[in-house]
């Protein structure tokens, strides 16, 4: 980030390599926190969140990578509007195609036509390849029901306040979970097309 100060914690969920090793040598500045066992993504986030300090959570996958400045773009339109919740991204693969990383509130309709059931293989590409379930790109800062914990930023006090990700979700839906809930409270979440990242890398 160019105007802002950040703290790096990695949650090492038992991995069986190098790992933590090679973010040691990488990134001496990083906080490393090696679990026993593999807890889970959910609790191996509210882990990292009882650790930090900052005003703001940047959850990040393993295999993303951020543009520059893509931390400073998602703090600025957070703090540029109110009740936000979530603010995320525009993520690409390697090859530069659009990732959707935004979604809709999951229905029994638009779940059997997402894109990884075998009807949203099928027919998913009608309706401008998109599913009914995930959203498409969009070229100004849009409110959304919901986004994917690959990279999204929270303030830590509405992180806290919410108690975090589910821990019964081991992998999976427990951002849509937790973006339901800050729904109900009244929040909304922000897709940030200025801020840009990489996911899928090897």
């Amino acid at each position: 980030t160019a105007r802002y100060s950040c703290e790096i914690i990695v949650v090492d969920n038992h991995s069986a390599d190098n790992s933590t090793e090679v973010v040691r040598q990488v990134r001496p500045d990083a906080r490393v926190l090696e679990n026993s066992e593999n807890i889970g993504f959910g609790r191996a986030c509210n882990l990292a969140s009882e650790n930090a300090s900052g005003d703001y959570l940047l959850f990040l996958n393993p295999d993303a990578e951020l543009d520059p400045l893509a931390i400073d773009y998602l703090v600025e339109a957070h703090r540029s509007r109110t009740g936000v919740g979530f603010a995320v991204p525009r993520l690409r693969f390697p090859s530069g195609v659009f990732q959707a990383s935004c979604r809709k509130l999951p229905t029994i309709s638009n779940m059997i036509f997402s894109r990884g059931s075998a009807f949203g293989r099928l027919f998913g590409r009608l309706g401008g390849g998109h599913s009914s379930y995930t959203l498409p790109d969009f070229a100004e800062i849009t409110p959304v029901p919901a986004v994917a914990g690959t990279a999204a930023l929270i303030s830590r006090k509405c992180f806290v306040s919410h108690r975090g990700f589910d821990p019964r979700f081991f992998l999976f839906m427990e951002d849509t979970d937790l973006c339901a809930r800050l729904g109900q409270s009244g929040y909304k979440h922000l897709f940030v097309p200025t801020a840009g990242a990489v996911t899928g890398v090897p």
